[in-house]
């Protein structure tokens, strides 16, 4: 005979204290109903699985429902409400900060990327060319998202460094534009890009004017290699924003660069991991 959804529901709820009575030792991570098995799913620790089966026989007797134990899904409460405020995981296109929580010397998250099995993100080099090599988000507290780990900003290099962030953090994600990166290429002139811009915190959109182009660095005084766009509006701090091909629902987004400069002047993506032996968190 089927448990009414409404039994199921009080048992849901009463299945935390029964189960904090009968295991100590076992912490139960999530309840749920299971409506089409008509029974409630326990779940736990992939190490607590084998002992959990007879903890959950006797939950099911006192609960007077049908129990099955799963094993727990990782997860954390995501907080993405502004471009200062965007964690768990972070976004490219978010507003960064060098040498403290709330300090004026921001620059703005580009692409997440990964070596081996470590994940890190993009910027703008010349934002860690003086001053601090430690980084950080004002939603993400105190602590450093992380510290500058090598840069391309340098005689017949990029305008790109690479920054150690947690693993947990790193995403494909693009504020305001899109949950689906699919992957990265060298830009194409002519072609249509957009770029998601920290400290404006805007959209704005434009071509490629130039997809292989040079130019002499403003703080490091060397030839700097890259592309150039027209008719994407930035201001101070938007250095380091992500560049895309395609962004918006429900067409995926492919990176194309790392914004420099005012001007237009941008880093070639795939140079740049490319040269740090890297690929992007898809």
């Amino acid at each position: 005979m089927a448990t009414p959804q409404s039994s199921l529901r009080s048992a849901a709820a009463k299945a935390w204290d029964v189960w904090s009575q009968l295991a100590t030792n076992i912490e139960l991570q999530a309840v749920g109903v299971d409506v089409a098995g008509n029974r409630l799913r326990l779940r736990v620790a992939a190490a607590d699985l084998p002992s959990a089966a007879a903890v959950a026989a006797e939950a099911a007797r006192q609960l007077s429902v049908s129990i099955e134990v799963r094993l727990a899904e990782d997860g954390s409460e995501e907080a993405c409400t502004s471009r200062d405020n965007c964690t768990s995981p972070m976004k490219a296109g978010i507003r960064i900060r060098q040498g403290s929580q709330y300090s004026t010397a921001l620059c703005t998250m580009n692409f997440h990327i990964r070596i081996g099995s470590n994940e890190q993100f993009l910027t703008a080099g010349h934002c860690g060319y003086s001053g601090s090599n430690d980084w950080y988000h004002i939603g993400y507290g105190a602590n450093k998202v992380g510290s500058e780990l090598a840069t391309l900003y340098q005689q017949n290099g990029q305008d790109a460094m690479r920054v150690e962030m947690p693993d947990a953090q790193a995403a494909d994600d693009i504020y305001s534009i899109t949950s689906n990166i699919v992957g990265w290429r060298d830009p194409v002139q002519g072609e249509a890009i957009c770029a998601s811009l920290g400290n404006s915190n805007s959209i704005d959109c434009g071509t490629v004017s130039e997809d292989f182009h040079s130019w002499i660095g403003d703080s490091c005084g060397c030839t700097i290699w890259g592309a150039n766009h027209d008719n994407i509006s930035t201001i101070g701090g938007d250095s380091g924003s992500p560049i895309s091909v395609g962004p918006g629902a429900p067409y995926p987004a492919t990176g194309v660069g790392i914004h420099n400069r005012s001007n237009g002047d941008f880093a070639r993506l795939d140079d740049v991991l490319d040269a740090f032996g890297a690929e992007l968190v898809l």
